[in-house]
């Protein structure tokens, strides 16, 4: 490796050796280092251009007098020390408009106590970011939530998909069982010009709605233009979301044209006046992809940006269109937002959890409106591990961090409010990223590229506070070391998975519920893992079997494995397998599983629990298989059974006694 290179990788943050999920060293080539720095900003062609890059940065760094972020306790007196020249002045302009100003004192700059936010100070004309942070967040009461799928929700009526009033009236009935929370898949903006492309992980934008969800029964306008939607027929299993696209699509453009014909309403001229450009850029995308596609990729040059004057010309002739698209976020966030009030108002403790999506798509709304925010060529993923041998890819582009700091980290912050407006709340999906994330640059292999972990766990502390809401981080996978003790410190929840919590570096057995980590929210499977049921069955191990994924000796091999946790979770839960040997249980044995291995998390110390809808119901099949697309039905089964039927379910009642009996329900059964 070139020694500056490598220095040039070390001050900005390129781990280009390192252990991979196995724990086995890797090194990435010269290659890989050159496209991640590149893809951080740096323009490199020849040798010469690295060696003036680390000599800029050095002087940069040897010049500086105050860091680029500096993180304080809110409210609390913050010493920053120098040296600093004789009488350096500085001032902090706050977020909320005042100033603060004083001189350093010989060796020290001290802050006065801040207020909550995100403030600016200016010393000696260099400019820093204060983060002026709780120091961490509240610990939650022991609780529980559900865990649904919100695309497969069925109301009483006929549907293409589920959408935010199925949701709303499974959040209100869910508070008379004792549930705290009800968890839901991203419901961020997804590409309504590309069927195909519905993962809830994949989305054009974290900052802005998923309108295929929006309730077409309860448009204003409904009862004007039912008449022209007769109902289809009943739901099948599978959602068929180009059939489901295509309805309500013709239903929001009739419901629209009344809205548009009637008389201004200052509601929705107030929701366009106070998100103003984010807005309106985001529209013009949408408008855009009706006529050029889905991926701005494949657009006209001159439509590749959003502030070529081509934009401008286009907004002005396609008003109507643009109106249209900030007419349907008007909309789902309204229905979104009295979900939540639902939630809360019929008692729930946090109402409403969402999923934040780890990254977004390379060529969507978020990415296009923005693309200084984000490193193009490179793809977020993560290396091999004892579960994937090759790693994986998941097509999704990251931020930026150099970009992240030097814009006072609001990129991070506009994607959190987005979600933490509407939830109490809210999972980030791989946690992981805040300290490092696994980049893949095209056609080559990946490395690592660390980010300012603690800055961002500042970031999300505020945001949470302002919301008043919790954060969980899903930290599975290859964890860093020291990560989930900073997590624990910033009072922000880890995540722990029934299936994967064992003494992995010993015997491999499943820990007991008082090991369990307390700032936690537990589960015993998760959307991209088998419901306990398909577990014991061995499904999964069936379908990389049918999908070619594993051979035959592979998959018994697996299934011998698997025979002998499922005996040993059996021990851990209490429950007595009828068949040790055999891969099916009748339906009372089901029932004994399911109650037991709940029994055995509500015993657990994390102070949060997640119920999965599939294991209320028994079911096999899990809602996501990772590493397919179209050849399993990820993100498309229906629940069997209405939103009406969800709660009087007797095995939900069952679940419901077992979490009050442990203390963790708020409210006891009707």
């Amino acid at each position: 490796m070139n020694p500056n290179l490598a220095a040039l990788c070390a001050v900005n943050g390129v781990v280009w050796e390192y252990l991979d999920g196995a724990g086995k060293p890797k090194q990435a080539p010269e290659e890989t280092c050159v496209a991640l720095l590149q893809a951080l900003g740096f323009d490199i062609a020849q040798d010469v251009d690295i060696d003036l890059h680390l000599m800029r940065l050095r002087n940069e760094a040897k010049n500086r007098l105050v860091p680029d972020t500096v993180i304080v306790n809110v409210g609390t007196e913050h010493r920053i020390t120098g040296p600093f020249p004789e009488a350096t002045e500085w001032h902090v302009q706050l977020e909320q408009g005042q100033s603060v100003e004083g001189t350093a004192q010989g060796a020290d700059l001290i802050l006065p106590p801040l207020p909550l936010g995100i403030h600016t100070l200016i010393c000696a004309g260099q400019v820093s970011t204060i983060l002026s942070a709780p120091k961490t967040l509240p610990k939650p009461a022991p609780g529980w939530g559900l865990m649904v799928p919100l695309y497969g929700l069925r109301g009483e009526s006929y549907k293409s998909i589920g959408d935010y009033q199925d949701l709303a009236e499974l959040a209100s009935t869910m508070a008379h069982v004792g549930v705290g929370f009800v968890g839901i898949n991203p419901v961020h903006a997804g590409f309504t010009m590309a069927p195909s492309a519905y993962s809830p992980y994949s989305p054009s934008s974290r900052q802005w709605l998923n309108p295929l969800h929006i309730s077409v029964q309860h448009l204003p306008q409904w009862s004007g233009i039912s008449h022209q939607f007769p109902h289809a027929g009943e739901c099948g299993e599978y959602i068929d979301y180009g059939l489901a696209i295509a309805e309500k699509t013709k239903i929001f453009k009739a419901s629209f044209a009344l809205f548009h014909a009637a008389p201004a309403v200052p509601d929705f001229e107030a929701f366009v006046d106070e998100e103003s450009k984010p807005l309106i850029d985001f529209a013009t995308h949408q408008a855009l992809s009706e006529i050029h596609g889905p991926y701005w990729s494949d657009w006209p040059l001159v439509y590749q940006h959003p502030n070529n004057p081509e934009i401008r010309q286009f907004a002005e002739d396609n008003q109507t269109a643009i109106q249209f698209h900030c007419w349907l976020q008007w909309v789902a966030r309204a229905q979104l937002n009295l979900a939540q009030s639902q939630a809360l108002n019929a008692g729930m403790a946090y109402g409403l959890y969402l999923d934040l999506a780890v990254g977004t798509h390379p060529f969507g709304a978020e990415t296009w409106a923005d693309q200084t925010a984000f490193s193009s060529g490179v793809s977020i993923g993560s290396p091999s591990d004892g579960f994937s041998a090759n790693g994986q890819n998941w097509g999704l582009v990251p931020f930026n961090p150099q970009e992240m700091i030097s814009r006072q980290y609001q990129p991070l912050v506009q994607t959190l409010r987005a979600q933490l407006q509407f939830s109490g709340l809210l999972r980030i999906d791989h946690i992981l990223g805040f300290e490092r994330s696994f980049w893949i640059p095209d056609g080559l292999p990946g490395a690592y590229v660390t980010f300012p972990r603690d800055a961002l766990m500042a970031v999300a502390r505020i945001e949470a506070t302002r919301a008043n809401a919790l954060i969980v981080g899903e930290d599975l996978g290859n964890v860093p070391d020291g990560l989930r003790n900073a997590l624990a410190q910033s009072g922000i929840l880890g995540c722990r998975v029934a299936f994967f919590e064992r003494n992995w570096k010993t015997d491999k057995a499943f820990i007991d519920a008082a090991d369990y980590t307390p700032l936690a929210l537990a589960s015993i499977t998760t959307h991209d893992l088998p419901t306990l049921v398909g577990w014991w069955s061995g499904i999964d191990i069936n379908w990389r079997l049918e999908l070619e994924e594993i051979t035959e000796e592979q998959a018994g091999v697996e299934i011998a494995q698997r025979t002998e946790d499922r005996n040993n979770f059996a021990k851990l839960v209490g429950f007595s397998n009828p068949t040790p040997l055999s891969r099916e249980l009748s339906p009372h044995n089901k029932r004994d599983l399911i109650l037991s291995a709940y029994t055995f998390l509500a015993e657990t110390q994390s102070l949060l629990l997640a119920v999965q809808i599939e294991d209320v119901l028994a079911l096999s099949e899990q809602p996501n298989l990772p590493g397919t697309v179209s050849d399993h039905p990820n993100w498309r089964r229906r629940l069997p059974q209405s939103t009406s039927e969800i709660a009087g379910l007797p095995m939900l009642k069952e679940i419901s006694r077992i979490m009050q009996a442990a203390n963790r329900s708020a409210a006891g059964l009707e």
